[in-house]
């Protein structure tokens, strides 16, 4: 808000551009009390319920089909009714401040955009509002933490062990406050992913890659309640910013040919919610999971390993030298068009259509130099360049 009044104030007319990221509600989760207490008890049944729930809210808002099919939670996450009463009041906790950080940055995006309506800008405002950079995160582990270094050691700590010590701190209700660096349970993740399977650092399904997004551009967009459908990934933002403000995608940057753009605009919906879809073919990968999308086709594929596990046993498992080879995983098929939440593999029914996608995956993977296919952090398996020896600078 100060950096846009001090662009008006030197320039009255002066085009900006604001990139605004926050840091929610990446972990740590971290909140004033009064934000998370605002959420106690609502989250006392759970993941599951949970699921149920937000999946009849999405429908009665119109967010996503009618005839969306809740996919079941993995085996790998426990079922909220078979936790101990300890485990239940942690999570939930874990939980309420989770809500109550998102909110927090929710309203501090209505600061900015309050701001800018004073100021007499919004009409000529193209806002693209896009909540999260993947599906929401299952690094916490099946416990969550309210100390994430824990995880970042190779230290998981059950439900007992983490109250013990956040008693040390203030007990469960100052989980967020300086003396914690809380993450939330795996299962929450998931559940923040409805009606989709799994979540971050999962290319393969939808729950680690979809997030909404939502266009404001009062002096050019009639708002409207129809949603747009038309397959768009995040590489298509650049490209659509710089379509409406008339700027051609640069060639040459300081005499340096520049690769050129896979995104397309999608400005065309703002106006027509049925127009065609420009983004066709878009490939996914990370840490070995990975998919790619088709005209409506989505085929995928993920390593036998938990998300969150980068133990050195698992690691050893898929990098160089393991047995591991990515021609032998299982693909999934899914058709998007008409089973939005990826409930129904076809892989079985459609061979030859699996055939194709998998054909394809690899060549847009070789073009957007994925290759060598890795089921890790590369550092660990020692290709990563050595790291510089000097210790000395003069200056």
């Amino acid at each position: 808000i100060e950096w846009l009044h001090g662009v008006r104030a030197q320039d009255t007319e002066k085009p900006w551009f604001v990139y605004y990221s926050t840091g929610a509600t990446h972990a740590p989760h971290h909140v004033a009390k009064e934000w998370a207490d605002k959420y106690q008890g609502q989250f006392d049944d759970g993941w599951d319920a949970y699921r149920q729930k937000t999946l009849e809210r999405q429908k009665s808002l119109g967010i996503v089909p009618e005839d969306t099919e809740l996919t079941p939670r993995p085996e790998a996450y426990p079922a909220w009714d078979g936790l101990s009463d300890v485990e239940k009041r942690l999570y939930a906790r874990q939980m309420e401040v989770f809500a109550g950080y998102s909110e927090n940055a929710d309203w501090n995006v209505g600061r900015l955009l309050d701001e800018i309506e004073q100021m007499g800008e919004m009409d000529d405002t193209l806002v693209i509002y896009i909540w999260g950079d993947n599906g929401a995160s299952m690094e916490g582990t099946l416990t969550g933490s309210f100390n994430e270094t824990t995880f970042f050691n190779g230290l998981v700590l059950d439900a007992d062990e983490q109250i013990a010590l956040i008693d040390k701190y203030g007990g469960i209700g100052e989980l967020g406050g300086v003396h914690t660096a809380p993450h939330f349970a795996a299962a929450w993740a998931h559940a923040n992913n409805t009606p989709f399977q799994w979540g971050k650092q999962m290319a393969s399904h939808l729950g680690g890659t979809r997030d909404p997004m939502v266009i404001s551009w009062p002096s050019r967009i009639a708002p409207d309640d129809t949603l747009r459908s038309q397959f768009t990934h995040c590489i298509d933002v650049v490209p659509t910013v710089l379509d409406v403000a008339g700027i051609p995608a640069p060639t040459v940057v300081d005499g340096i040919e520049q690769e050129p753009l896979d995104g397309v605009s999608f400005a065309h919906t703002f106006d027509d919610a049925a127009g065609e879809e420009r983004h066709t073919v878009q490939y996914f990968e990370m840490y070995g999971s990975r998919a790619i999308y088709k005209d409506g086709w989505w085929a995928c594929t993920k390593l036998d390993k938990l998300p969150w596990d980068f133990s050195p046993p698992t690691l050893a498992r898929f990098g160089p030298g393991s047995d591991w080879n990515p021609d032998d995983d299982v693909w999934e098929l899914y058709y998007l068009p008409d089973d939005f939440s990826q409930a129904h593999n076809l892989a079985d029914e459609n061979p030859e259509k699996v055939a194709e996608l998998v054909e394809l995956f690899w060549s847009e993977a070789e073009r957007n130099n994925v290759l060598p296919m890795l089921g890790g952090f590369a550092a660990f398996f020692g290709i990563m360049p050595p790291m510089p020896t000097k210790t000395r600078y003069t200056y």
